[in-house]
Formats: structure tokens, C-alpha cells, sequence
């Protein structure tokens, strides 16, 4: 394209005409030929034009390789949501349809990460900068929470082989570990009381089930607890 532009302003004459028309070509033909290399790359890696999409179009895609009927129709927005992928995984790869992530035992977990840096924080720091309020620091000084637990007092009854640490609030110190090996990234399942890891047919680990009448209790407390969040999200909802 340069060339072809340096040559048409430099070699042209006053009445248009090029005084050598087999350089011309020579240019046209060059270009053509690196166009077309380019398509034929393309159209052979079809990894690198899904990359290069924009996030609604891959979602969009996606769709239609499932059922052709979905293809959208000219000017319709196509939404979509970022989840957590495989560590260093691009964002083409954490983009998915809304219902996919709603579906019950969907694999899929809300990139909340992704939309605090992205969203969150650059819409604050635009109001809150005129404070000289640094918005990215802080985030990343701001203490990652663990994976929350049952109250502290159900973990003095259930014994040393859950390895409670009384120094947080409630908080296991095996969820405070650094994750070191791969398996931990893996799709897994959690004890709904303790939180340790547990197959994918349970809800409780074996100490816990063990322990029926102090599981019970803990259970019924525990879903008064949720039933009472509801309703209050439920009346600040009408309000």
C-alpha cells in the first residue's frame, strides 16, 4: 500500500498518466498477492479469527454450532458474561451465554475479578480521582476474603481434623493455602458446613456426617440464616 501511494504521487504525471505502467502492476500484483496470503492464513486457522472476534460474536458463534437457528439478526445485541477460565486464559476463552452460567450445577463461577477491575473501578475512579483517590492500590491492598465457613463455634465440636484457625473469623487455614498444584484448579466440590473438599456425589465430608445431631443443628441454623437474608432482600427489594 506504501508503495503503491508513494509511487502514484511521485511517478504520475501532469495528466495523470504512469510513465511505467509494468511497475504499476508490478505494485497492484504485490499487494494482491499479500492479501491473499493473509485470507488463506486465516481461513487454515480458524483459532486465530476466533480470537480476534469480539466477545458477542464468539458467544454468538458458539450458539450457532449448537443450533443454527440462533444466528442473530442484524443489529441485535448478543449478551454475554465473563467467568473464571484456566489460569492465563485469554478473555475469548471466558465468555459464555448468560443462561449457561444460570443453569443449575452449571460449571461455570462469575468472573467477579474481571468486572471489579474492568467495570467497577475505572467508573469510580473517574468521580473519586478528583479526591486524588487511587482506586487500582487500593484493590490491591485490600484483603482477599477465604472461602466462608459455618460459625466458629461448630468447629470447636467437630475436633484438630478440620484445622480450624481461631485467629480469623471462622476461617479454615487449608483455604489458606497457597494453590500450588494443579488439582486445585479442578472442578470440585465443597462440604456445605466445613468446607473441605468432598466427591461430587456428597454434600457432607465423613466428619460431618459422622457428627449427625451437631450437623443437624448447625444445618437448621444455618438455613434460618439464609432464610432471613431472603426476606430482607426481598423487602429492601420492594422498597
Amino acid at each position: 500500500l506504501i508503495a503503491n501511494v508513494t509511487y502514484g504521487y511521485t511517478a504520475a504525471g501532469f495528466s495523470g498518466r504512469m510513465p511505467c505502467a509494468e511497475l504499476a502492476d508490478s505494485i497492484v500484483q504485490c499487494g494482491r498477492r499479500t492479501l491473499e496470503a493473509a485470507i488463506s492464513f486465516v481461513n487454515e486457522h480458524p483459532n486465530t479469527r476466533m480470537s480476534s472476534l469480539p466477545p458477542a460474536a464468539i458467544v454468538a458463534i458458539k450458539a450457532m454450532n449448537a443450533d443454527p437457528r440462533a444466528e442473530p439478526h442484524y443489529g441485535e445485541r448478543v449478551p454475554y458474561v465473563v467467568v473464571y477460565g484456566e489460569p492465563g486464559a485469554r478473555l475469548a476463552d471466558m465468555v459464555v451465554d448468560p443462561h449457561d452460567l444460570l443453569e443449575v450445577n452449571s460449571p461455570y463461577r462469575l468472573n467477579d475479578h474481571y468486572y471489579i477491575k474492568k467495570q467497577i473501578i475505572p467508573a469510580l475512579q473517574r468521580v473519586l480521582g478528583l479526591l486524588r483517590a487511587d482506586l487500582n492500590q487500593w484493590f490491591l491492598e485490600v484483603p482477599r476474603p477465604v472461602r466462608p465457613i459455618s460459625a466458629r463455634f461448630y468447629a470447636s465440636h467437630f475436633g484438630s481434623s478440620h484445622d480450624f484457625d481461631y485467629n480469623g473469623p471462622g476461617t479454615s487455614r487449608k483455604a489458606q493455602v497457597k494453590r500450588s498444584r494443579i488439582d486445585t484448579y479442578y472442578s470440585s466440590k465443597h462440604c456445605i458446613l466445613c468446607g473441605d473438599l468432598v466427591q461430587r456425589s456428597k454434600y457432607l465430608c465423613d466428619v460431618c456426617f459422622e457428627k449427625k445431631p451437631l450437623t443437624a443443628t448447625a444445618l437448621v441454623s444455618k438455613t434460618s440464616t439464609l432464610e432471613r437474608d431472603i426476606q430482607h432482600l426481598v423487602a429492601v427489594s420492594f422498597l
